[in-house]
């Protein structure tokens, strides 16, 4: 059953498989060690069985709802949760706690038939009503859990069987299988304020502490339905706010596996015997600016397409990334369907198209400009904000950097309180392009920068609904252009995942989205 559905699936999405061409293409040399992803973990060669695996991360999980994920949550969250199936390395899809689906002959429903013997860390065997309530909870409102809603927007499911959920599909729902990939499965009945605090899902590890703004605690799951997983005995992720003391903690051994590495550090760290670099191939997220365009002067696209052009991202890519990356214009990887090389080179930097538009919006004198960025969540692009600072104080632009650490960064920014420009890096562009509308930019009713259009709207409607393949690249060349046009986000580069392990630490893996795997990590 599962075969010939991926098979199917996986047909309209051959553009999206990666190949060793992207990695070179996008400065990821010799020297690097690809993140292994899913399934793939399991042929890596196991270390000593127990201990305990220490991680560091650098931003604060605000909470430990499953369905609202940002990053801040990418360490803990697989490692509580299973998801109902996973793709591997090669983008098929495999299965999780469903052991086979089937759609129907008109392709109206989705038939999910649940692996047997899974258990909640609770002690509850999983069901489909459990599923049923999943569903139901991601689409509530109160949730908000708005990527997730999104794509699953008008699906309906029901328990066919005490083993069976029955996904009713409002029509052509392309990203359907990525919504499963990302959809942690949780207990029927479990509460949002227990959500919140505590973790009751299936997977390899139970929670056991939880402190904010300091550590996460995890132990085996000893019920878990994979046999002979976890390796390790217990999971400590720490919080490391500063990235100097992380790599530290990493080369002293004190910690075991430090995540998001910046580049400036990756060619040491290369050279290191004790410390094994692993970097992502896959461009699960991507840099970007943000204007807040509900209030003067951002609300005129002109002001916007002149900090545009006056980004400079080649150098950007060259001397703050180190090579690794590639400037663009546009969200969509080279390896989407929604693709377009001659808009992804369309802003190259040019400081005097930038001086000549704001001079045509009113500016001719320059202008007093506000940026908020978090050198704890995302240090290159601070850099990127202080070279760009640097090159709009040529146009006479002033521009103020306001720095936040992670946890008030992630609330001025869910809650669209920057005052002007933010610096971001969403994710969903390198899977169905679908996806791309349940990233926070790019949500065509609610994203945060206040951008809102009748045509983008309808155009988003319409491309994610479209099955003809060749009237989907119609529709998203022209949302693309539109993009260009409006410039509300402004793209820079691809970014990518990094970890730094010590030297005995083996079974490492990630997903496609980079969110950590620790189901076979070994350390010794």
């Amino acid at each position: 059953m599962g075969t010939d559905v991926d098979r199917r699936t996986l047909t309209r999405r051959q553009m999206l498989q990666l190949s060793g061409g992207l990695a070179a293409s996008l400065g990821l040399g010799a020297g690097y060690s690809p993140a292994l992803t899913g399934a793939s973990a399991a042929t890596v060669p196991a270390g000593r069985k127990g201990g305990k695996l220490r991680v560091a991360h650098t931003g604060d999980a605000p909470d430990l709802d499953p369905h609202v994920i940002t990053w801040f949550k990418y360490p803990i969250m697989p490692q509580l949760y299973n998801t109902l199936i996973q793709f591997d390395p090669s983008r098929r899809v495999q299965p999780e706690l469903a052991e086979s689906w089937q759609y129907a002959p008109d392709r109206s429903y989705l038939d999910v038939k649940l692996r047997k013997g899974v258990k909640f860390h609770s002690g509850k065997e999983l069901a489909a009503e459990d599923v049923v309530y999943t569903l139901e909870r991601i689409q509530d409102p109160a949730t908000a859990s708005a990527q997730l809603a999104i794509i699953l927007k008008g699906v309906k499911v029901e328990a066919v069987d005490p083993m069976t959920a029955r996904f009713k599909l409002p029509g052509p729902t392309p990203a359907l299988l990525d919504a499963f990939d990302r959809m942690c499965i949780i207990e029927k009945g479990a509460k949002k304020d227990d959500l919140m605090r505590s973790a009751n899902g299936t997977g390899p590890f139970k929670l056991v502490e939880w402190r904010p703004h300091n550590v996460c605690r995890m132990t085996r799951n000893e019920a878990y339905w994979k046999p002979g997983k976890p390796v390790v005995d217990e999971i400590e992720v720490q919080v490391i706010a500063d990235v100097s003391a992380m790599i530290v903690s990493l080369e002293t051994g004190a910690i075991d596996v430090a995540e998001r590495i910046p580049n400036h550090e990756h060619e040491r760290l290369r050279r290191s015997s004790q410390v094994k670099l692993v970097v992502s191939q896959n461009p699960a997220t991507t840099y970007d600016v943000l204007f807040n365009v509900t209030k003067p002067p951002f609300n005129d696209k002109r002001v916007r397409q002149a900090f545009s052009w006056a980004a400079d991202r080649k150098r950007f890519v060259d001397r703050i990334l180190f090579g690794v990356g590639k400037p663009k214009s546009i969200p969509w990887p080279d390896i989407s369907l929604a693709y377009d090389a001659a808009l992804d080179d369309y802003y190259q930097f040019n400081l005097d198209k930038a001086k000549a538009l704001l001079a045509e919006a009113g500016f001719p004198n320059g202008m007093d400009a506000h940026m908020v960025i978090s050198t704890q969540g995302w240090p290159e692009l601070a850099k990127f904000a202080e070279m760009y600072q640097a090159d709009l104080a040529k146009i006479n632009v002033r521009l103020k950097l306001e720095d936040m650490d992670s946890a008030r960064w992630n609330t001025t920014f869910n809650n669209s309180r920057f005052p002007q420009l933010i610096t971001h890096a969403f994710g969903f562009a390198h899977k169905d392009p679908s996806l791309l509308f349940t990233a926070y930019p790019f949500q065509p009713l609610t994203g945060v920068s206040g951008y809102r259009s009748e045509r983008y709207t309808n155009l988003v409607s319409q491309a994610t609904a479209e099955p003809d393949t060749e009237k989907r690249k119609a529709l998203y060349k022209q949302i693309t252009e539109l993009m260009v046009d409006e410039m509300w986000c402004m793209v820079l580069t691809p970014a990518f995942g990094s970890w730094g392990l010590r030297a005995n630490v083996t079974g490492f893996a990630a997903t496609l989205d980079d969110l950590e795997l620790f189901e076979d990590t070994a350390v010794g």
